[in-house]
């Protein structure tokens, strides 16, 4: 052989050595895609089994609840609360709430526990292993009368199914649908507190209800969540006030999600979902939709959006008092024209109001 051939023939090998490199360069660069693509899907499954098996073992991670248990009167740490459970639960680690360090509870507090609960468990996510009632007597019979036992199972009462009357408590109750027969009874619970003549001094109490119901299942949830999401009612006779507090939640889209925004408000929507900034924006929006003839309503529709106006307008004429509202991290005083803004998304909507009889101190009742 001569030298040329010698070299034509070292060529050709060094040739496939090279291809030989970029092949394995190509298959590494495509592996590395893959596994980043899939990443998320095998932490997630790593959680769960890790979530299965401490729950078999009961290992759970105990998380103290804040002493003053309130979205209305200590949003932010009730808030954060919640975010660290979600925070556990998705690691994987099963959750047990000790709230008996709880001084100071009220009722939407508590609702939001089976709120968040069904919203995981219907979507076969990890949640809520066990806890404890307050050692406070005072608040350990607002757990008991509240009907939040009703909803979890416990050693010593199983969920009955049915509405309970009392003169303390109207007890929590859950639904997908506006359902008239609710509202008739929470007006007659309401009604016999309150010892009001007729159904006129209850007429916007009974309109105020039911548009909620009504947004809740035709705004809040989509054709696919209608099946899985739930509203959440409570009614609470003070007697110390002469008044019934109402508590109603629904674990579907935020009002700021279901507003029709611009072009800059989805901008900075965007930039708030990826890096936390603009949280204020939803603050912006629900007073954007408070306002009468806003066209903020997500269909366009002039009829459509007149739901919070008419909320805003029963504040304004005292109709009804002390009123409330706190959607993703949204918290907005109506009665008091206060709002603040939350660390943590309230996953949902929040209506917390009081209605009084006229007469027994109404007009005051928001000074």
């Amino acid at each position: 052989m001569n030298s040329k051939s010698i070299e034509r023939i070292r060529q050709i090998k060094l040739a496939k050595k090279r291809r030989k490199k970029r092949l394995k360069r190509k298959i590494l660069r495509n592996s590395k895609f893959l596994y980043k693509k899939r990443d998320p899907f095998i932490k997630k499954k790593k959680a769960l089994r890790n979530y299965q098996k401490r729950r078999k073992k009961k290992q759970y991670t105990s998380l103290v609840a804040p002493a003053n248990f309130s979205f209305l009167s200590n949003p932010h740490e009730t808030s954060n609360y919640f975010a660290n459970i979600q925070n556990t639960s998705d690691r994987g680690e099963p959750v047990f709430l000790d709230l008996q360090n709880i001084e100071a509870l009220t009722i939407e507090a508590l609702m939001y526990i089976l709120a968040w609960m069904d919203y995981r468990n219907s979507r076969n996510q990890m949640g809520i292993l066990g806890g404890n009632a307050p050692k406070n007597p005072e608040m350990k019979r607002i757990f008991e009368e509240s009907g939040f036992l009703d909803h979890v199972k416990h050693d010593e009462m199983k969920s009955i199914g049915k509405l309970s009357f009392n003169k303390a408590f109207f007890r929590i109750i859950s639904g997908h649908t506006n359902s008239q027969t609710v509202i008739t009874q929470v007006i007659d619970y309401t009604i016999d507190c309150l010892e009001l003549e007729g159904l006129i001094a209850t007429k916007k109490l009974y309109q105020i209800i039911s548009e909620m119901m009504g947004n809740a299942v035709e705004h809040a949830y989509t054709s696919v969540q209608s099946k899985k999401n739930k509203w959440y009612l409570i009614a609470h006779f003070d007697m110390k006030n002469n008044q019934v507090n109402f508590a109603f939640i629904d674990n579907g889209e935020t009002i700021p999600k279901t507003i029709a925004k611009k072009r800059l408000e989805k901008f900075t929507e965007l930039i708030s979902n990826k890096t936390g900034l603009g949280k204020r924006l939803d603050c912006k929006l629900i007073n954007y939709a408070l306002r009468k003839n806003s066209g903020r309503s997500r269909t366009l529709q002039s009829n459509r959006g007149k739901g919070l106006p008419a909320l805003q307008k029963c504040s304004d004429n005292k109709e009804i008092c002390n009123l409330i509202l706190v959607s993703r991290n949204a918290h907005i005083d109506l009665a008091r024209r206060k709002h603040m803004v939350l660390d943590n998304a309230f996953k949902g909507t929040l209506y917390s109001w009081s209605f009084q009889k006229k007469g027994n101190g109404y007009e005051n009742s928001n000074d």
